[in-house]
């Protein structure tokens, strides 16, 4: 990969399904990333309204 943060757009892109093992500057990068998905986004267990 070109770049440390290109390789977490790319890696996140498909999905949950993938996991990165290393290097660790990659991993860690998306693991934060992660975990503020559900800041943002709001707690998935909540009741999902149309």
């Amino acid at each position: 990969m070109e770049s440390v943060e290109h390789a977490r757009a790319e890696f996140l892109r498909l999905g949950a399904g993938t996991e990165v093992l290393a290097p660790d500057e990659p991993r860690s990068k998306i693991a934060r990333t992660v975990a503020e998905l559900p800041k943002r986004y709001g707690n998935s267990r909540a009741p999902r309204g149309n």
